[in-house]
């Protein structure tokens, strides 16, 4: 995706627009601070329970997932 945007910052540059990969770094900045956030919030709100780490980490990726599959549409424009 970086390279991606990259090669289409230089022509949004040479058209005098503003660069798409500093609004995307701040992204997904913002989107790793919403992951842990919900998923810490989700897994603690569970008290002392023996699955709670199992959970913790399921969340992670179920939320990781359907970023990789926002970012994959993403690469086909």
């Amino acid at each position: 995706m970086r390279e991606k945007l990259a090669n289409r910052d230089k022509s949004l540059t040479a058209d005098g627009e503003p660069k798409a990969m500093p609004y995307f770094e701040k992204a997904q900045s913002s989107w790793a601070g919403y992951r842990d956030n919900e998923c810490y919030s989700e897994t603690y709100v569970m008290g002392e329970a023996a699955e709670r780490y199992i959970f913790f980490w399921e969340c992670m990726a179920g939320i990781t997932e359907s970023r990789s599959k926002e970012i994959g549409e993403l690469l086909k424009y």
